[in-house]
């Protein structure tokens, strides 16, 4: 019911009725007339329940703050943030990155919920990308923040490690010659 009048079906509204007892209500929303307090009725031999609802005009997240927290070799750690607007919680976030020469359109797209650790991962080693957040609740996407700049750090050399197999010339010649004796025998 709305304003003590019930509900018909309409290009406003739309009554769906399941299987399973269950009726859902859709409001396509033209204008603002819509919003305000409904009231459901429902009632069976085992009696009768109302619940009182409202329907609020939902508004897009703010655009979320985007800090680096850390950058290791083909790794990202971002902290995101972002106020809810209104009444509607922010659920989530969606990153975009890309090299600074490419179009928002040759774009990567990774999306996070809230909570989750927020990592880029596969990057490029010592390369330059540009990024952008938007922040998601029940109505949606916001705006994309500012584009960031960073480079991803190089791999360190210190960390490649390369191991000799003989020290002198006179080792190498044995282990060829010991090589070569197993491959004539298995002859």
């Amino acid at each position: 019911m709305r304003d003590e009048d019930v509900i018909e079906e309409s290009s406003t509204y739309k009554i769906f009725r399941t299987d399973s007892n269950t009726s859902i209500l859709q409001v396509n929303v033209y204008n603002d007339s819509v919003f305000g307090d409904y009231l459901c009725q429902s009632e069976n031999k085992l009696g009768s329940i109302e619940r009182k609802f409202i329907l609020r005009e939902g508004e897009q997240p703010r655009i979320p703050t985007v800090e680096i927290l850390s950058n290791e070799p083909g790794t990202v750690l971002l902290k995101l943030e972002a106020l809810p607007e209104g009444m509607l919680d922010v659920l989530g976030f969606k990153i975009e990155y890309r090299l600074p020469i490419q179009p928002w359109s040759k774009k990567v797209e990774v999306e996070f919920d809230v909570g989750s650790q927020y990592v880029l991962r596969n990057l490029d080693y010592n390369t330059k990308y540009v990024l952008r957040a938007a922040a998601r609740n029940a109505a949606g996407y916001g705006n994309y923040s500012e584009d960031i700049e960073f480079t991803t750090k190089s791999l360190n050399p210190g960390t490649v490690h390369s191991y000799a197999i003989c020290s002198q010339p006179t080792q190498l010649l044995a282990l060829l010659s010991i090589v070569l004796s197993l491959s004539l025998l298995s002859f």
